[in-house]
């Protein structure tokens, strides 16, 4: 299971070592490029987030003083952030809190935003795969999924109308019963979840 940047990893070891993966998730992955205005939109996010991890104290900083910009920065959109619920936001709070100190993070936020996507080469996934991706991501956009979708035979994807790249919080409860179907279908388990949800 991997989720935004962790994606390219997770599927190229897919999709070498197919004997070794019982099943594929990616959550908000980035899988391939594009030269879309909005995707030009998603980069200058990244390269703004490459010059915030370089240092600790501009990184803190904004961390206590400007959390809904840094929000907009990982991904969610201003709808996404006044519809989040206090549990909602004290966990993207909590998330961000984490990363400091953030320049121990920095050459892999460099590496997350300059290494080549997988792009075609996923198409050798033979892995079952769930995609789960939201609509209006503006971190990851949306057409990672669709690409990965229409590439990978046999994948699922589900989607969301909104949730951003935190759609994994803003969508718990129905992606965890995704995941763990997906999981246990694939692992030679019988499946413990029950109907995922009103998607299926």
């Amino acid at each position: 299971m991997a989720m935004s940047q962790g994606g390219p990893s997770a599927l190229l070891f897919a999709a070498l070592y197919p004997g070794r993966v019982s099943s594929l998730t990616c959550l908000s992955c980035g899988i391939a490029s594009s030269t879309t205005a909005d995707q030009r939109h998603a980069d200058r996010k990244g390269d703004a987030l490459k010059v915030l991890f370089q240092f600790d104290a501009p990184y803190w900083i904004a961390s206590r003083l400007f959390k809904r910009q840094l929000m907009g920065l990982i991904g969610a959109n201003a709808k996404v952030i006044d519809g989040l619920t206090p549990a909602q936001r004290e966990s993207i709070e909590q998330f961000i809190e984490y990363m400091n100190p953030a320049s121990l993070r920095a050459e892999g936020v460099v590496f997350d935003n300059e290494a080549a996507l997988p792009g075609n080469r996923i198409s050798a996934i033979t892995t079952p795969t769930l995609l789960v991706h939201a609509k209006d991501d503006e971190l990851q956009l949306h057409h990672n999924a669709e690409f990965a979708a229409a590439m990978i035979p046999g994948s699922r994807l589900v989607s969301f109308d909104t949730g951003g790249h935190v759609v994994v919080l803003v969508e718990q409860r129905i992606i965890r019963g995704q995941v763990e179907r997906h999981i246990l279908d694939n692992s030679g388990k019988p499946s413990q979840a029950g109907p995922a949800s009103e998607l299926d």
